[in-house]
């Protein structure tokens, strides 16, 4: 402890952490330090300014608001993120919470709000349940229908002598998935397919964990295309029209985008 240059008040060194390895300075008027053993004094509450009001709790439903995940944020972790003990729990509670109700907003990487998330060190455990989660959860009735797909290949590397190429996603025109209520689907897996190559079976509910970041219903197409099990979820960042997104069910490398299709 040291005094500031003004002799008005004290400087205190924290005990280091893994973002001050020195420790961090913290400035303190003499009313809010007391010889170790002498007693409290009581602190009167410093006066809210005006037009403020309390945040307001996170319960019911409705979609979540940037102003509410901040709020639960700063709430739950307060003005030292970093320091508290449960922090990653916290934030996938959060994760979860956004899965179970959606937001009203679209994610933007560079603003305001993603600045303010990062002060409480939210990556991927709320930032990707926020870009999969746009607008209320899906219902199953969503994805029943048709739909004409399109497919995104996965990237390849290549290497040639010492060095690493990878080459992007490549789009090419689908065929035409059909799910129907009873449990079943059809598969024309591509376009030029003929009727006698429709591939059919039965699909199931998809776990959460399938899932992933996202909230609400989706199914599992079983021993689809290549033999593999593919999961439907409905294209929650879409700006317009009806979408689903259809991936291999376990590394998700291999994916297909579906426009409803109507007849």
């Amino acid at each position: 402890m040291r005094l500031t240059p003004s002799g008005k008040q004290v400087i205190v060194r924290e005990m280091p952490n893994e973002f001050f390895k020195e420790g961090f300075e913290r400035a303190y008027s003499f009313d809010e330090i007391r010889h170790v053993g002498a007693a409290t004094k009581p602190k009167a509450p410093a006066p809210k300014p005006a037009g403020t009001a309390p945040a307001p709790p996170l319960r019911g439903g409705g979609l979540l608001s940037q102003v509410d995940i901040l709020n639960y944020l700063r709430t739950r972790l307060g003005d030292q993120p970093f320091l508290h003990p449960d922090r990653e729990a916290i934030r996938k509670e959060l994760g979860e919470l956004i899965k179970q109700r959606g937001v009203n907003f679209r994610y933007e990487n560079l603003s305001d709000f993603s600045n303010q998330l990062g002060k409480y060190g939210a990556s991927s455990e709320v930032i990707f349940p926020i870009q999969d989660n746009y607008g209320l959860p899906t219902k199953q009735a969503f994805l029943m229908g048709t739909w004409g797909m399109d497919i995104i290949g996965a990237p390849v590397t290549v290497t040639r002598g010492d060095k690493v190429y990878r080459q992007g996603e490549l789009g090419a025109k689908g065929g035409v998935l059909t799910i129907t209520p009873n449990g079943t689907y059809t598969w024309q897996a591509y376009n030029k397919d003929t009727p006698d190559q429709l591939i059919r079976g039965s699909w199931r509910k998809a776990t959460p964990t399938e899932m992933r970041y996202q909230g609400g219903d989706g199914i599992v197409l079983l021993k689809a295309k290549s033999g593999w099990d593919w999961v439907v979820c409905q294209d929650r960042q879409a700006t317009s029209g009806e979408w689903v997104r259809v991936a291999e069910v376990v590394s998700r490398q291999v994916r297909e985008f579906g426009a409803r299709m109507k007849r």
